[in-house]
């Protein structure tokens, strides 16, 4: 008797696994819609040109203003933290609207005082992009992206756009992604996880 009742509860949870496994794949052939990713990336190329000398380029300062003038210490950035939401239209293609923030912090040091201070620069950005998968089975998927969007910083709104030539997602419903990226965007690495429905 407790063998039959333990086969007759076992199989009562196993029902909704099964169920789930055989979900039915709509008229493209895709058993998901959407997909929800977050990651963090490399640094944002305004950051990289930032810590160029002379950029943003004063025409009018003479040399004793860049004497005399404050100037910073290293700078220290999170890197692109993302947050996308996918529409999964064929499988082999996905529209992404994604938004990412990092921050910038550097200390400020003046001439004839040193530190004064530190500073934080923001930037946020949105950025829809295409993807499109050269390999998509079951648990491994291999893909390239590309996409125009807006950068938001203290300096104003610049355009971005984003390439990357090679990504990978590994895993089913719950799935972890890395790409490599240029752009204005981020240059490098792109890392995290995405969950599919």
């Amino acid at each position: 008797m407790k063998k039959f009742l333990f086969a007759i509860i076992a199989t009562l949870l196993l029902l909704p696994s099964v169920a789930h496994a055989a979900k039915p794949k709509d008229k493209n052939g895709i058993p998901f819609k959407y997909d929800v990713r977050v990651g963090v990336s490399g640094v944002p190329f305004y950051t990289l040109l930032s810590n160029i000398d002379g950029y943003p380029v004063h025409a009018y300062e003479s040399r004793l203003d860049g004497i005399y003038s404050e100037y910073h210490g290293d700078k220290y950035t999170t890197g692109n933290i993302s947050a996308e939401f996918d529409f999964i239209f064929k499988d082999w293609f996905t529209l992404s609207l994604g938004a990412s923030f990092q921050n910038t912090s550097f200390n400020v040091y003046d001439p004839q005082l040193g530190k004064t201070g530190r500073r934080n620069d923001a930037q946020f950005s949105l950025l829809p992009q295409a993807r499109l998968f050269c390999v998509n089975s079951e648990y491994v998927r291999l893909y390239i992206s590309m996409g125009l969007g807006l950068s938001i910083i203290s300096e104003g709104v610049y355009p971005i756009f984003q390439i990357a030539p090679a990504g990978i997602e590994v895993g089913k419903k719950i799935y972890g992604f890395a790409e490599y990226g240029i752009g204005t965007h981020y240059i490098g690495g792109y890392i995290g996880v995405g969950y599919r429905f």
